[in-house]
């Protein structure tokens, strides 16, 4: 299996073996060989580590490039990705990120600007794969600015949130895991991450603007409480914005309430409420 069959706009598709490389043609000199090499020649002193999720990832500055890259190799996870050893069955999924990616940037989205994937292929349809992107400088995910709210002024914080949120709908791109750790701030910017899990609508879906309204909603309770940094109050103004005005405001928020009640359920018999 290999994925020079595959077009992807503004990514060059190269084989090497069981190696396969989709990366944009102006970032192969500074890209190809450490991703083939597997970053082997990157000194730890150059690597800057996070700890995201179930992996240690990593961001460098690769020889005379233009910006550091954050190097992300993904894992899968829960009880089959235990059982395949943490590979993933064919490349849907990194190619899915690509194209939800490429799809929100072209729509004026602001997520991190994709740079190369390698897929290596473990025997017959089974895989991993390293996702390279441009990272975001000086940025802090939403659950920490909000822990420390000291000097951010909330409204704003919120109104930037809506507003990105609404953007993401519109390029037809649903983030299949919206988390407050999901979504960066940098500066007066917002980025929205990880979307490996994507899904891209041939147009506008209303179901799934529910949907990730109410995963994201569930985010806040759960990390910031009930009655935390984001109040009721604010939520309602969240989505008035979100929305353009006050139609379908009271529809938005009884969903995003009714999608909380399993998991604080299950929050409280796992312990994790």
């Amino acid at each position: 299996m290999t994925l020079s069959v595959i077009e992807i706009p503004g990514f060059e598709s190269i084989d090497r073996g069981s190696q396969t490389v989709l990366i944009r043609p102006e970032w192969k000199p500074w890209l190809l060989d450490d991703l083939l090499g597997g970053f082997r020649r990157i000194d730890p002193s150059r690597r800057r580590l996070y700890s995201h999720g179930r992996v240690a990832h990593f961001s460098y500055q690769p020889d005379d490039a233009p910006a550091r890259v954050f190097v992300r190799q993904a894992t899968r996870g829960g009880l089959i990705g235990t059982l395949l050893g943490g590979l993933y069955v064919g490349v849907d999924r990194p190619l899915r990120e690509l194209r939800a990616a490429t799809a929100a940037r072209t729509a004026g989205v602001s997520v991190p600007e994709p740079l190369a994937v390698l897929v290596t292929r473990v025997g017959g349809l089974f895989c991993r794969f390293t996702v390279i992107a441009r990272e975001v400088e000086n940025a802090q995910d939403l659950l920490t600015v909000a822990s420390a709210p000291s000097g951010t002024r909330k409204r704003d914080l919120l109104d930037r949130v809506a507003d990105e949120m609404r953007r993401l709908h519109e390029s037809g791109v649903y983030h299949a895991d919206l988390t407050m750790k999901n979504i960066l701030m940098s500066g007066q910017s917002v980025y929205i991450i990880d979307l490996d899990k994507a899904t891209l609508a041939p147009q506008r879906d209303e179901r799934l603007d529910m949907m990730n309204l109410s995963r994201l909603n569930r985010s806040v309770v759960k990390l910031l409480g009930a009655h935390g940094f984001v109040t009721r109050t604010d939520k309602l103004r969240f989505l008035r914005r979100y929305l353009g005005g006050r139609h379908r405001i009271k529809e938005l928020s009884q969903v995003c309430a009714q999608g909380l009640w399993f998991h604080r359920l299950w929050w409280s018999v796992s312990g994790q409420g």
